[in-house]
């Protein structure tokens, strides 16, 4: 992790917990000024996300400066990531304790059924990336856990995303839920982009590999 990276996770919490705050006192602490500071620190935590589901198939798709560095500094990106969540999980738990013991009017069934995993598998990837951890675990199960944590919470956030769209009580326009929804398909269009027609697409390295014998036992 470099000078950048390690600016990018320190200042992570902070900038949440400032926002969650700002939020907060623009709204109140109560029921309504919580639920504006969940889906504010939601989209913040959105971005370094996103940037961490792409930053590998754009680079292998469209190498530049940027995707280069976003490929570099996805580790850190995904522990901002796990971080700003850190500081959404706090001001969920906020939000039942104010409306308890009844739930929250604001939450779904899908909240719990969705975002619960979600939150625990945030965690884990969270913890593990922490580097006595993962020194300490097999390469291919952390891959495994990370790379299948990445696809999970972008199906877990798209779930979340539509399920609120129409759904929130009370509700919130769609230009605040479908750009964001926007974003997620077009990021998961260059994970198969490149699984498709990057440098290291399996097929065709199988289908290099055919030709290439079929070109000897000819």
């Amino acid at each position: 992790m470099g000078v950048i990276g390690r600016y990018l996770v320190q200042a992570t919490v902070p900038l949440t917990v400032l926002l969650g705050a700002w939020i907060l006192s623009e709204h109140g602490s109560g029921d309504v000024g919580t639920r504006e500071a969940l889906r504010g620190t939601a989209r913040i935590a959105f971005v370094p996300f996103v940037l961490t589901f792409i930053a590998r198939p754009l680079n292998e798709l469209h190498p530049t400066r940027v995707s280069r560095w976003l490929f570099a500094n996805r580790g850190t990106l995904g522990v901002c990531f796990g971080l700003c969540m850190t500081s959404h999980f706090g001001l969920l738990l906020w939000l039942h304790y104010l409306s308890a013991p009844d739930i929250p009017e604001a939450v779904t069934v899908a909240d719990y059924v969705i975002g619960g995993p979600g939150l625990f598998l945030v965690f884990v990837m969270l913890v593990t990336s922490a580097k006595r951890v993962h020194a300490a675990i097999d390469p291919r199960w952390w891959g495994g856990i990370h790379r299948f944590g990445l696809y999970l919470v972008w199906f877990i956030f798209l779930g979340c995303l539509v399920d609120s769209y129409g759904r929130k009580s009370p509700p919130y326009p769609a230009s605040d839920y479908l750009p964001f929804i926007a974003v997620l398909i077009a990021a998961m269009g260059v994970r198969l982009g490149a699984a498709l027609f990057g440098p290291n697409r399996k097929w065709a390295r199988r289908a290099a590999n055919e030709g290439t014998r079929g070109v000897t036992n000819g």
